[in-house]
């Protein structure tokens, strides 16, 4: 099978494709361990994904790690000047975090950083290979949530050990 080349467009789809496809067949809710989670990188990517303000229980929740360690990350990134806390100026009992522009700029350096390697990673694979990829990711993100679904069901029915 000859292998036709891809345009730099071409390949900046397909590592856009391949996130979304590989994000598709992770389980939503499905709990991580806090060894998984990469610590103040996630913070940044939740923060930026989400695009406004948020909690720090949110942010935990969305994080799936707990307040304290979210604290303690936000007053580390908070000394960097990469993050801003905020009191909420509807309800003065709740703080807000966001992106200051030196964390929105860390943010899309490290993105930019990330699909270079990707993509120099997919063109060593090259450029039907990198289209298979794709292609059964895709495949794998219609079938996951499905699976995940039923197999989380099963696991609470069961108390949740699998027994």
């Amino acid at each position: 099978m000859e292998d036709r080349e891809m345009s730099e467009e071409e390949w900046d789809q397909m590592v856009h494709e391949l996130y979304h496809a590989w994000h598709a067949s992770r389980p939503p809710h499905h709990e991580r361990r806090d060894f998984e989670m990469s610590g103040q990188r996630e913070i940044l990517h939740v923060l930026d994904k989400n695009g406004e303000e948020m909690t720090p229980g949110a942010l935990a929740k969305e994080c799936r790690v707990s307040t304290a360690r979210i604290a303690k990350a936000l007053n580390q990134l908070e000394e960097q000047g990469i993050v801003v806390r905020k009191d909420d100026p509807r309800d003065g009992r709740r703080t807000l975090v966001s992106l200051t522009d030196k964390g929105r700029e860390l943010v899309e350096a490290k993105r930019r950083e990330i699909d270079e390697d990707i993509k120099a990673f997919l063109k060593e694979l090259g450029a039907d290979d990198t289209r298979e990829l794709v292609r059964l990711l895709r495949r794998i993100g219609e079938i996951a949530p499905r699976f995940y679904a039923a197999h989380c069901a099963d696991e609470q029915g069961k108390g949740g050990d699998g027994r």
